[in-house]
């Protein structure tokens, strides 16, 4: 019968834990640094980083048929170190100084730093005219 003082250990566990292996310390290590590294970026952007407001630049690329359609493709860039949000963008064709026909489309988030595509629809070709 043991006594009540009796020290013997559970099942499953060893009065001294092994320490863990190399690879497990090391791993553990770049884990922390990938931590450290992603606060301190996160830190930086927040006190030092651009505050500069949207900058948008657009840029057609090309001009497609599209059933009786013709769709005008285009990237949307934002230089500047602001979000840019619903950003309305319009295209006016014009023939001779006359305004032949306009097209609308709104962007709906521009990341500073980032681009967006898009494309406008018209009804005439905007290849014989002005954007």
């Amino acid at each position: 019968m043991a006594e009540r003082g009796d020290q013997r250990s559970k099942p499953g566990r060893s009065r001294q834990q092994a320490a863990p292996p190399v690879w497990e310390r090391v791993l553990a290590f770049i884990g922390l640094l990938l931590v450290l590294a992603s606060l301190g970026y996160l830190l930086y952007q927040g006190v030092w980083g651009d505050r500069s407001p949207p900058d948008i630049v657009i840029m057609q690329e090309t001009i497609t048929g599209s059933g009786k359609d013709y769709l005008v493709q285009f990237r949307v860039r934002n230089l500047g170190g602001e979000t840019a949000a619903e950003v309305k963008i319009t295209g006016t064709l014009s023939r001779n100084g006359q305004g032949v026909e306009k097209s609308e489309v709104t962007v709906d988030y521009v990341a500073a730093g980032s681009e967006r595509r898009g494309g406008l629809f018209f009804s005439n070709d905007p290849r014989d005219g002005q954007l």
